[in-house]
């Protein structure tokens, strides 16, 4: 009985002595975190200014611009053959329309300069919002935000949509900010109309993004079940159908179908031998990217391997309170559609947009999961 008195003892200041450890590691990282975060926003602001200011130097940012100088001049920007002036954009109304306001602006380095702060702040701005609906603490809240800009500024096919005037912000902002607001309305069974247009938004800034409307619904299915996704369903459709005819009203829809779909369409691939062959380096590029994310998350995975529900019915409680996944759902059902691009002459400024995704987004896993309970020229 009295070894027994012994070992309990022990267990019992074992115990208290993690708990102490514990303790006091949590109190030295709340008290760390505002440095740290400060610091390294410090350092994130001027990488992020000194990108801006080189923005101009990048002449591709002036030629993308001018369809939204196009479009405010009154110029088709959706021309047929043989009419003039040929502008030829390949991409949505939603683009252009996203840098009307640079076009106020006289000098052609302003607007250009302004562009890109749009730019930047139609990426990492949704993005803000997002992180806001994973990470219950301010100090979580910012510190993903930094992370994300740092993210930007490191990994090449984010750093490219982030900082250069092209589809590709407004498209991954309104697509991100559609995630955001589609979280919300499955986890208050509210309606999924505002998330549902931005999806559409995003879908006529840039075709790539088309996917997405797959990928929502089956978060809606997995956390709320049929009735919910079926909401989902009937929503993206009603807002489809609104924006698109909105836009076959105002650019009319023959022009919009060679300009979107034919001419796109009938881009050459690049390498040669087969479809299949070619695709092999475009895998390969894209695995280098995602990879080390993929390798991120399946870490982060098995240090909180004792979180996972062993229940089947118990992973829809898990996936509602780490909101993150519907991140990584979506870089999936993007991916394909990425390589596909890649794989096409032109296809070098979109090759990472759903890359880019995967990318970014994997900044909120630490922020969502202390939530839960338990170049090629155009």
């Amino acid at each position: 009985m009295h070894g027994r008195g012994v070992s309990s003892e022990s267990a019992r200041c074992a115990s208290a002595k993690r708990r102490l450890l514990a303790d006091t590691i949590d109190e030295a990282v709340r008290r760390l975190t505002p440095w740290v975060v400060a610091v390294a926003a410090s350092l994130v602001a001027a990488c992020v200014a000194a990108r801006v200011l080189l923005a101009p130097q990048w002449d591709w940012n002036a030629a993308r611009l001018m369809f939204a100088f196009a479009l405010a001049r009154g110029f088709d920007i959706y021309p047929t053959a043989g009419s003039e002036p040929a502008v030829g954009c390949i991409y949505g109304p939603v683009f252009p329309v996203a840098y009307l306001p640079a076009t106020l602006l006289d000098s052609p380095t302003l607007a250009v300069l302004a562009a890109t702060l749009l730019a930047v702040g139609m990426s990492v701005g949704p993005a803000l919002a997002f992180l806001r609906s994973c990470a219950p603490a301010d100090r979580l809240r910012w510190l993903g935000f930094v992370a994300l800009v740092g993210t930007c500024l490191g990994a090449p096919p984010l750093r490219y949509s982030t900082f250069s005037v092209h589809a590709d912000a407004p498209a991954l902002g309104l697509l991100t900010g559609a995630a955001a607001l589609w979280l919300r309305a499955a986890s208050r069974q509210s309606t999924y109309l505002p998330a549902a247009f931005l999806v559409a938004l995003a879908l006529w800034c840039k075709q790539i993004v088309a996917p997405a409307a797959l990928g929502l619904p089956l978060w809606s299915l997995l956390v709320s079940g049929r009735r919910s996704a079926l909401r989902g369903c009937t929503a993206l459709s009603v807002a489809g159908l609104v924006v698109s005819a909105i836009a076959i009203v105002v650019f009319g829809l023959p022009d919009l179908l060679f300009n979107l779909i034919t001419l796109p369409g009938a881009t050459p691939w690049y390498g040669s031998g087969t479809r299949l062959q070619r695709l092999g380096p475009v895998v390969r590029d894209y695995a280098i990217v995602v990879l080390p994310w993929l390798a991120a998350l399946v870490t982060f995975a098995a240090l909180h391997w004792r979180g996972l529900p062993a229940a089947p019915t118990a992973w829809r409680s898990w996936l509602q309170h780490h909101p993150w996944v519907l991140l990584a759902l979506l870089s999936a059902v993007l991916a394909p559609a990425s390589v596909l691009a890649k794989a096409r002459f032109g296809g070098g400024v979109t090759r990472g947009r759903p890359r880019c995704i995967s990318s970014s987004w994997p900044a909120s896993v630490p922020c969502s999961a202390r939530r839960a309970p338990t170049e090629t020229r155009q």
